[in-house]
């Protein structure tokens, strides 16, 4: 992340959309790779279904 002290903000909205889009942009860029461990997740269990159990 870019150190926000290096530019200049005419508003406070602005500097505080300059932090948190980085802020986002890491949340979902987490939720991808947790959907992505729980398809797999999935792929790998013995009925398909998370939580199942099998007979």
């Amino acid at each position: 992340m870019t150190n926000p002290q290096l530019f200049y903000f005419e508003t406070l909205s602005q500097y505080i959309f300059y932090i948190f889009k980085d802020d986002v942009a890491l949340v979902e860029a987490i939720a991808t790779q947790v959907g992505v461990a729980l398809m797999q997740a999935q792929a790998y269990s013995p009925t398909g279904r998370l939580g199942a159990h099998s007979k």
